[in-house]
């Protein structure tokens, strides 16, 4: 007891607790910076618990090697000894601990990584998925470490158990007292996190270099360190008065509807707007447009440091507003994809980015939503919008037709028909489909029936096109004979999908019929055929030649019935067979 009052009351003891309080905080950066990181994989009401209960661990760690410093001192003597490419090793306990510690921090640092790096686009999130009592063992193995380490320096320090012990105590109340506002400001600050995991594996390196006796200054490490973290600072601070810059600016918001061949024609120009807006439920436009500014705005060596990628479902306003507000590195501007938007919390949140953007980056948000809320609409600003919506099936045959003929190719009427019936409106799905016709078609540059069966699988005499015409020219033999066929092949022919386009067809039949004295003009208009398909409406006019007003009325209700019956609508044994047969021989009565 009178040594430790002696020890307490000795202005040269305090000097000496204060200068290794001071040393333990700045040995204890790496240790803290850790915490912050694995405790940020924890439920946000575990964190401060977690990183709270670390730093006492650390603490209590150190207090009982203290008091084992004989134990401390033994594990620098020799117990293994190696010679690798001439050189002789001699490698200590505190050696191997060091080593294992370094190797399990540097795994666990490229892990974390590599967690924050991956396309996640489709896949859970790995946040808050460890349990508390696995964060607190990590924590445990890293201390174990980094208090070997600290305590050997601190012995070459000073003889004094109490010295030692006091410096350890308030070294760790002062982190701990901080450790809270360290990790909130990391964690909030994507490029400080990866700064964090750098100082990590540099750490890991240096502890694995002084296992097998290389000697590696800690003070050009810390130096290293330091001198990185006040770069960085400048760059916010740099940041921050750009962002007070853009304030004293003239006030250029706007909200700009463009087309998708306008906006297309500024990407290939490298004519680029602060923010891009893409919605809507037809993602083929969204892709192309994406897909535009990801080959023009950047080059490919470009795109490592100046290309992000986030999703709204794993990313909050204030990360997006981060992101977009750095510096581009070594390039004329930054690119920020922020795919799946309108899976984001909050979204309104990035108002205030949208009305004072950063102008050396290019935001992109994909919304692909049916419809867009009007909360959302309300906060753009210096955005180029553009709404892709679906295609009308009306257009959907001069589409086809433009495709193909960018790509200096012209397709017959039966092919085009056979592509609109067989493959519906999905654009994607589409445009995939004439990229496969495109690419091994090597002779002709039309494209006819034959193709289409040949490249996509679509046979050209038995398909739902070859059934209407059969059903509309009322020969009962091909029709009988294709049931058969699609009896054995239902995948080629599902009887939703042929009620739905036969209830279209019999219901612009009985249109052609009803308006029979009609002009050909208004027909094709009532219709929503355009110039391009008059010819759909030349074939309509010969098939009403062979049905009468009630025969038409009656295929309709066949229909409906069948339709529903397609459903299982009042029907406990679904017969894909017999159905089909029996709608069939109803419709050419």
């Amino acid at each position: 007891m009178n040594e430790f009052l002696a020890t307490f009351t000795s202005p040269a003891a305090w000097v000496s607790i204060v200068t290794l309080t001071f040393m333990e905080i700045i040995l204890g950066i790496d240790n803290i910076i850790f915490i912050s990181l694995v405790s940020d994989k924890l439920p946000k009401s575990q964190q401060k618990r977690a990183r709270s209960l670390g730093l006492l661990i650390a603490m209590g760690i150190r207090i009982v090697l203290l008091f084992g410093i004989k134990l401390i001192l033994q594990l620098q003597e020799p117990i293994a000894n190696f010679t690798l490419l001439a050189h002789e090793f001699h490698l200590s306990g505190k050696d191997l601990i060091l080593i294992g510690g370094g190797i399990f921090l540097i795994y666990k640092t490229v892990q974390e990584i590599l967690e924050k790096l991956e396309d996640s686009a489709h896949k859970e999130h790995n946040k808050h998925v460890k349990s508390f009592f696995s964060t607190i063992i990590e924590i445990c193995i890293i201390n174990l470490v980094f208090s070997v380490d600290t305590i050997i320096t601190a012995i070459g320090l000073t003889k004094d158990i109490y010295v030692m012990m006091g410096g350890v105590i308030f070294s760790s109340l002062i982190i701990m007292q901080f450790s809270g506002v360290v990790s909130e400001f990391i964690n909030k600050h994507p490029s400080l996190q990866m700064l964090a995991l750098s100082f990590l594996l540099l750490i890991g390196a240096v502890l694995i270099l002084e296992g097998v006796h290389v000697e590696v200054s800690k003070d050009l490490v810390y130096f290293s360190i330091f001198f990185s973290l006040a770069v960085e600072m400048l760059n916010m601070k740099l940041q921050k008065s750009f962002g007070a810059r853009w304030q004293e600016d003239e006030d250029l918001s706007y909200i700009c509807f463009m087309t998708f061949n306008e906006i297309l024609k500024d990407i290939k120009a490298k004519k680029f707007s602060p923010v891009y807006f893409f919605h809507g439920a037809e993602s083929y436009y969204i892709d192309q447009l994406n897909d535009a500014i990801d080959a023009h705005a950047l080059t490919e060596s470009e795109k490592s440091f100046n290309q992000t990628t986030l999703y709204g479902k794993d990313s909050t306003p204030g990360q997006i507003i981060d992101y977009c507000l750095r510096l581009p590195m070594m390039a004329e501007r930054q690119v920020v994809f922020l795919k799946e938007a309108q899976m984001m919390d909050k979204f309104e949140q990035l108002a205030p980015y949208f009305a004072k953007c950063n102008p050396q980056t290019v935001l992109v948000i994909n919304y692909k939503k049916e419809k867009t809320e009007k909360s959302v609409e309300k906060i753009l600003k210096n955005a180029v919008t553009f709404e892709a919506n679906p295609i009308k099936e009306k257009d959907l045959g001069p589409w086809i037709e433009d495709i193909i003929k960018a790509d200096g190719y012209s397709i017959s009427e039966k092919a085009l028909k056979m592509l609109i019936e067989f493959l519906g409106t999905d654009l994607c799905k589409i445009s995939n489909e004439l990229q496969k016709l495109i690419v091994n078609k090597s002779s002709s540059k039309r494209i006819d029936d034959v193709d289409v069966e040949k490249y996509i699988g679509i046979s050209k005499d038995y398909n739902v096109f070859e059934f209407q015409r059969a059903l509309g020219n009322r020969q009962k033999e091909k029709v009988y004979r294709m049931v058969e066929y699609f009896s054995q092949n239902p995948k080629v022919a599902a009887l939703p999908m042929v009620t739905a386009i036969l209830l279209k067809f019999y219901s612009e039949l009985y249109q052609v019929k009803s308006g029979a004295n009609a002009p050909q003009a208004s027909l094709a208009t009532a219709m929503g055929l355009s110039e391009k398909q008059i010819w759909l409406l030349k074939d309509h006019i010969n098939y009403v030649k062979n049905f009468t007003i009630e025969q038409l009325e009656n295929c309709l209700m066949t229909l409906h019935e069948y339709d529903m019956k397609s459903k299982g609508v009042g029907l406990s044994n679904f017969n894909y067979n017999e159905l089909m047969k029996e709608m069939s021989y109803k419709l050419m009565r």
